[in-house]
């Protein structure tokens, strides 16, 4: 693990932090452009929930959770993605620092249940589970192969089962492209 030298503080993002945390998306994830989703979900600032990692008042990571809904349902629910670390920065702990922070905060909200596609290995040790219930937007009910157990939920404010259903998402993660292998 990285130790970091100077002390980190996590808070919500702010429109000045763009840039910067746009700038190590690339560096942390060469193969996928995830700026202009980054860019797309700022400017929907009540749908999301961004925050960042910042030493010296430099972003060095971040995450989002994006509200989302399933139309069987009325409980809030959230989406987490994209989380990046800037790669001086990576195995510091810092992006669980911020999943923990925003799980914190999402369920101090009252949001019912976050859902991430992403690596079971890595998400589950904050609790995150395979689900066939809940759907992502888009792609088969079905995980192809390799994708199995990567669709993933965490019940955080749950009074019981919530009903399946398929994850209505906003706008900018509504592109079947994005959920597709």
């Amino acid at each position: 693990m990285t130790t970091l030298n100077n002390p980190v503080t996590l808070r919500t993002s702010r429109r000045d932090d763009e840039a910067a945390i746009a700038a190590f998306y690339p560096l942390a994830f060469p193969e996928e452009d995830l700026v202009p989703l980054l860019n797309e979900l700022w400017q929907q600032p009540d749908s999301i929930l961004s925050l960042v990692a910042t030493s010296e008042d430099v972003p060095v990571g971040h995450a989002m959770f994006s509200l989302c809904t399933i139309a069987e349902d009325p409980a809030p629910l959230a989406l987490l993605g994209p989380v990046a670390v800037h790669p001086d920065h990576q195995s510091s702990g810092l992006g669980s620092q911020l999943i923990t922070k925003g799980l914190d905060t999402l369920r101090n909200r009252k949001t019912a249940i976050v859902c991430v596609l992403g690596d079971p290995n890595y998400y589950s040790r904050f609790g995150f589970q395979p689900t066939a219930t809940l759907l992502p937007p888009h792609g088969p009910e079905t995980p192809p192969p390799g994708w199995e157990g990567a669709w993933q939920s965490l019940a955080l404010n749950s009074a019981g089962e919530h009903p399946g259903g398929r994850l209505l998402v906003p706008g900018p993660w509504d592109h079947e492209e994005l959920w597709l292998p």
